[in-house]
């Protein structure tokens, strides 16, 4: 006897479990890709003016952007996809070894 639709099959024990980590990484990547775009948007754009910015993280700012460069490496590295707009200083900026930034 020739069927025409394929037989219904048993999930394999634990593909459930499967496939909610995979979603849950998925989920976490996408929360961490938007914290990461939002905190880059927070100093480029929006008031007080990035040198005020600056001036208040003071010896962490160096700290701060190798933290976000890292986290964007991560995600990119992850398969997220990412608009370089969101993760490329609009302007110029110089770290120095005291741990500041100053921009060009």
């Amino acid at each position: 006897m020739i069927t025409l639709l394929p037989e219904p099959t048993q999930p394999q024990p634990g593909e459930s479990v499967v496939k909610e980590m995979q979603d849950r990484s998925r989920e976490a990547l996408e929360c961490h890709k938007n914290a990461a775009i939002k905190t880059f948007h927070l100093l480029w754009d929006d008031e007080p003016s990035r040198a005020d910015k600056l001036a208040v993280m003071g010896t962490n700012a160096v700290l701060a952007f190798e933290q976000h460069a890292r986290t964007i490496q991560y995600l990119l590295a992850s398969g997220v996809e990412i608009d370089p707009e969101d993760y490329t200083p609009p302007v110029a900026y110089t770290a120095h070894d005291d741990g500041t930034i100053t921009l060009a």
